[in-house]
């Protein structure tokens, strides 16, 4: 599977409880009118970010 990452954010608090790293994809196709991150909806990328590297002793959810 291919996707485009919009953000990154490390030591996050807002999105769950407990510290966590967020990722934020693009191309979000909903639209919501209260949308936090419009910056998501175009699928174009305007960053770049390079290859992940596997942490075996860090969990990753998604």
């Amino acid at each position: 599977m291919n996707v485009k990452i919009s953000d990154i954010q490390h030591f996050s608090l807002h999105d769950g409880a407990g510290i966590r790293t967020t990722v934020f994809l693009k191309g979000c196709n909903l639209k919501c009118p209260w949308c936090a991150n419009p910056e998501c909806i175009s699928p174009n990328i305007e960053k770049g970010f390079g290859r992940c590297r596997r942490n075996p002793k860090r969990q990753v959810k998604l």
